[in-house]
C-alpha cells in the first residue's frame, strides 16, 4: 500500500516513485473491450493489476484462465492470472490496495442521445468509499469532457470530506478518454497514443507517469474539460483507426 503524503509534492513524488519502481498496484474497473486489454497491458509491464467487474461470470471466467475478448491473447490471461500479476474481483473490498484506478465502465446512450452515467457514478462512488492518500483516479469511459469535473469530482470530494483528503494534495483525478479499435492488430492497448487532462498540475505529473508506465505515448492537455483535446489526434498515426 502506498505511503501517506502531506503535501502535493510529497504525494506526487510518492506516486511517481512507486510507478517507476513498478511497485504501484493498478486497478481497472470494468473488464470489457476497453478495460481488460488495459489490465493485461499493465500486467504485461510487470505491475500487480487488480481488475474489478460486478459481472460475476466475467470474474469466474478470468479466474479460470478463460478469455472472452478477441483483442486479448488467451495465453496472456492464463499466464498473468496464474502468476498473480492479474487478479480479478467482483467487489471493491480490495480497493484501498490500489494506487491507480482506471474507470472503464459502459456509458450507454439515453433516449435523449446523452451518455448514461449510471455506471460511472456507481463505480466512482465505490472507489470513493476506499479513498486514501496517494491514489490517482482516471476516468476513461466515453463521455463528455465535463464529466470529470461536474460528476466524478463531487462524488470523490463528498466522500473525502470526513477524512479531510484534498484533491491535488492527497489524491489526484484525471480524464483520459478511451481510444481503441477492436480487431485492429496494429494499434492496441499500449501502442495507441492517449490524451489526458488532470485537475491539478501535480495530478498531471502522476497521470503522465501512470500512462507512460503502460508503454503508452501520452499527450497532456491543460485540464479534463479542455475543448481542444480532440485536436491532439490530428498528428497521431492511429487517429483513423481508433474508436472514441
Amino acid at each position: 500500500m502506498a505511503a501517506s503524503a502531506s503535501s502535493p509534492s510529497d504525494a506526487a513524488r510518492t506516486a511517481q516513485d512507486r510507478l517507476q519502481a513498478h511497485e504501484a498496484t493498478i486497478g481497472v474497473v470494468g473488464l470489457g473491450y476497453v478495460g481488460l486489454p488495459l489490465a493485461v497491458q499493465y500486467a504485461r509491464r510487470g505491475f500487480e493489476t487488480l481488475g474489478i467487474d460486478l459481472d460475476a461470470r466475467r470474474v469466474q471466467c478470468l479466474r479460470a484462465g478463460d478469455n472472452y475478448i478477441d483483442d486479448v491473447d488467451d495465453e496472456d490471461i492464463q499466464t498473468f492470472v496464474a502468476d498473480g500479476r492479474l487478479q480479478v474481483e467482483s467487489s471493491f473490498e480490495r480497493a484501498a490496495e490500489v494506487d491507480v484506478f482506471f474507470v472503464c465502465v459502459p456509458t450507454p446512450m439515453t433516449d435523449a442521445k446523452n451518455p448514461d452515467l449510471t455506471y460511472v457514478e456507481s463505480a466512482v462512488d465505490s472507489v470513493a468509499q476506499h479513498l486514501r492518500p496517494g491514489q490517482l483516479i482516471v476516468l476513461k469511459s466515453t463521455t463528455y469532457p465535463g464529466t470529470t469535473d461536474e460528476v466524478v469530482r463531487p462524488l470523490l470530494e463528498a466522500s473525502a470530506a470526513d477524512t479531510h483528503l484534498e484533491i491535488g494534495r492527497d489524491y489526484f483525478l484525471a480524464f483520459s478518454p478511451e481510444r481503441i479499435d477492436p480487431g485492429n492488430e496494429t494499434y492496441q492497448a499500449g501502442t495507441i497514443p492517449v490524451v489526458a487532462g488532470a485537475m491539478t498540475d501535480a495530478g498531471a505529473s502522476v497521470t503522465e507517469a501512470a500512462l507512460r508506465a503502460a508503454g503508452t505515448e501520452v499527450h497532456l492537455v491543460p485540464n479534463p474539460k479542455w475543448q481542444r483535446w480532440r485536436s491532439c489526434w490530428k498528428t497521431s498515426s492511429a487517429r483513423s483507426t481508433s474508436r472514441w
